[in-house]
C-alpha cells in the first residue's frame, strides 16, 4: 500500500469506489492528493504523504491521551 493510500484511508477517504455498473475503480492519485491537501495534509509526493501520515498519527496519539488522564483523575475524585 502506498503512503498516499495509507494517508487517505487514515483521513477517511476511500482510495477506490464502486461505479454504477458494479465495477471497483481506483480514485486517481491526483484526486487523492487534492482531497488530502484540502483536509490539511498535503501529499505532493510519496515522501510528503508519508510525512503527513506520520503527523496525523502523532496528532491522533496526542489527542487520545488527555481524556484518559482526565477520566482517571475524575474517577479518583468520585471515589473519595
Amino acid at each position: 500500500m502506498s503512503a498516499l493510500h495509507r494517508l487517505a484511508i487514515a483521513l477517511g477517504v476511500p482510495p477506490d469506489y464502486r461505479d454504477g455498473l458494479g465495477q471497483i475503480r481506483d480514485v486517481p492519485a491526483a484526486t487523492l492528493r487534492a482531497v488530502c491537501a484540502t483536509l490539511g495534509y498535503p501529499a505532493a509526493d510519496d515522501a510528503a504523504a508519508q510525512a503527513a501520515f506520520e503527523r496525523l498519527e502523532r496528532a491522533r496519539w496526542a489527542e487520545l491521551a488527555p481524556p484518559v488522564v482526565e477520566s482517571t483523575l475524575l474517577w479518583e475524585r468520585v471515589q473519595k
